[in-house]
């Protein structure tokens, strides 16, 4: 097995480890640096990284969306129009090279990674000591 395929199987038997709360923080986590990145593109400037970057995050956040279930969790359909809304902000900063509107994102990006965060050790906490 060469060293690129090993690399790969083991970063996929890794993610197989990974809670479904903990993955939605690591992809919060991943478009965040996407986003940050991207900032340094549009300042540099390096349109490739730019577009490649924006692009991904995009997906991430599009993942994120198709993961919401409206008919199990009410408040699903507020999540889903931040998540829209982040899009469309994601989209202007790629086609327009819009900072302010790369900023908005990562502004509402990184609240939405500080509340899963948080949740996420509450339940932790919770079921240690339950």
């Amino acid at each position: 097995m060469r060293h690129g395929d090993q690399r790969r199987r083991f970063q996929t038997d890794g993610m197989q480890s990974v809670s479904p709360e903990r993955l939605v923080i690591l992809l919060y986590e991943r478009a965040g640096r996407d986003l940050a990145e991207a900032r340094r593109a549009i300042l540099e400037p390096d349109n490739e990284v730019r577009h490649r970057t924006l692009l991904h995050a995009q997906e991430i956040v599009e993942e994120l969306a198709y993961a919401i279930d409206v008919d199990v969790w009410p408040g699903g359909e507020a999540l889903l129009s931040i998540y829209q809304y982040i899009l469309e902000l994601l989209v202007r900063a790629n086609i327009e090279t819009d900072i302010a509107a790369l900023d908005e994102a990562m502004v509402l990006l990184n609240d939405l990674t500080t509340a899963w965060r948080d949740a996420y050790v509450r339940i932790q906490t919770e079921s240690v000591t339950a």
